[in-house]
């Protein structure tokens, strides 16, 4: 009985943990998208795009934290999140958000 209340509950966080990487994939989807329209079609919508990327950047810029102060050695995340902060200073506001886009992808 305790054993099934365990997998009930491992399965329900994890399906919260899939639920939550699918949320913040649509939402890099979504700056991704505002970045094309953006070098495409209406040039304001580019920085527009900034604004979901840092939302959903939040987890690449908290592993990259946890791993170089905690961990003490670079992931992958560590050089995203310089990816991420370099484009955006540097106004290339269509590979920003493919680098996190892709980033998703992979954790998918």
């Amino acid at each position: 009985m305790q054993r099934e209340r365990i997998e009930a509950t491992g399965e329900s966080a994890l399906n919260d943990v899939e639920k939550r990487v699918q949320r913040d994939f649509t939402v890099a989807s979504g700056s991704l998208a505002l970045s094309i329209l953006g070098s495409l079609v209406y040039a304001p919508f580019a920085p527009l795009s900034a604004l979901p990327l840092m939302y959903v950047a939040r987890h690449i810029f908290h592993d990259a934290y946890r791993a170089l102060f905690e961990e003490r050695r670079i992931k992958a995340s560590v050089a995203d999140s310089v990816m991420i902060i370099g484009c955006l200073l540097t106004g290339h506001y269509f590979a920003a958000p493919l680098g996190g886009w892709i980033y998703f992808i992979a954790r998918n």
